[in-house]
């Protein structure tokens, strides 16, 4: 590594002539306190409303969903498990938590916005814990038994060709709402199990635009837990004639946990076991194991790759640009 390089900067962001001292931080929101524990936070997300004066931070914990958008102390937004007086959990003679429904979400939720002619909406999933919408003018909806077909695992969330998919835990097959710009409605499930040559199951979808030669388009990226990609392009899934494989590809097992992709600028990074990969480097074959140090993070990809390998199971692996900092976050 040359002189001027360095893997760990502490409290320090490098920059094109030089370092930054980074800002520090500071505390936002109260931890929630129940029996007597402080409950970890296994989510943070957020609402863009059309008024930026109704903004809102949630974040899941303690099996609810917590409204911080003030700061300090957390309100419940949505209440799974039931609470005494006390803050002390409900539970049943068997020792099961009691809850407002029969759901019970991991607190690990997973979201994505998506605007129609009614109202912007934020898209919230979590296994255990069904389907949920928030609106400014709505509120917290629980949408689980108006959408068909969606199963009680639903795991991730995902917005493409104005219409709304899903994918579930341990399941190959993705599902999507039969109607276009519709939250709710009949689900059908599309199976995905061909493309995953390395089995598991699928762990994430992502929109990517990108210039496919002719225009620009958009096209859906199916993300295996193993490590395999399909690239699906067209319109609709409900013929073949309009949605097809464009392609496969292996980008080695990715974390279980967490968004460990990002768009960044005309491009998808994703963090699996060999590292930070460019979805753009990976389907023209620039991108392997052998060439993986001339990528974007080529500088800290020997010491990264190996500790997705032996972490990829633990929460959370994020990756996130703050445009305001000029820094992609892993």
């Amino acid at each position: 590594m040359a002189p001027n390089d360095a893997v760990v900067l502490t409290n320090m962001i490098p920059r094109q002539q030089g370092v930054e001292l980074r800002k520090g931080w500071q505390k936002f929101s109260d931890a929630v306190e129940i029996d007597g524990v402080v409950q970890s936070v296994e989510s943070v997300f957020g609402y863009r409303a059309p008024n930026p004066a109704d903004d809102k931070i949630f974040m899941g914990a303690g099996g609810n969903i917590y409204d911080i958008t003030a700061g300090g102390e957390p309100t419940i937004a949505v209440r799974f498990r039931l609470l005494t007086e006390d803050d002390d959990y409900l539970t049943a003679e068997d020792g099961d938590y009691l809850t407002t429904n029969d759901l019970t979400p991991s607190g690990e939720w997973w979201t994505t916005q998506f605007s129609t002619a009614a109202d912007t909406f934020l898209l919230a999933v979590s296994p255990g814990g069904g389907y949920w919408t928030y609106s400014t003018s709505s509120g917290w909806v629980d949408r689980t038994a108006t959408t068909t077909g969606l199963p009680s695992t639903v795991r991730t969330v995902a917005v493409w060709k104005q219409r709304v998919w899903f994918t579930a835990e341990k399941d190959s097959r993705v599902y999507y709402i039969n109607t276009v710009n519709a939250i709710t409605g009949a689900c059908t499930a599309f199976p995905m199990g061909s493309t995953l040559r390395s089995g598991g199951y699928v762990s994430a979808l992502v929109n990517w635009t990108m210039d496919a030669g002719i225009s620009i388009d958009d096209f859906l990226v199916v993300i295996g837990t193993e490590g395999d990609i399909g690239v699906w392009e067209g319109t609709d899934p409900t013929t073949s004639t309009t949605f097809g494989l464009k392609g496969s590809w292996y980008v080695g097992p990715v974390p279980k946990h967490g968004t460990y992709f990002t768009q960044f600028g005309g491009d998808v990074m994703i963090i699996s076991e060999l590292g930070l990969v460019p979805m753009s480097r990976l389907i023209n074959g620039s991108f392997s194991r052998d060439t993986q140090n001339t990528g974007p993070a080529a500088k800290i990809q020997s010491v990264f790759a190996p500790l997705v390998r032996r972490l990829r199971e633990e929460k959370f692996f994020n990756v996130f640009v703050v445009p305001g900092s000029e820094v992609l976050v892993m």
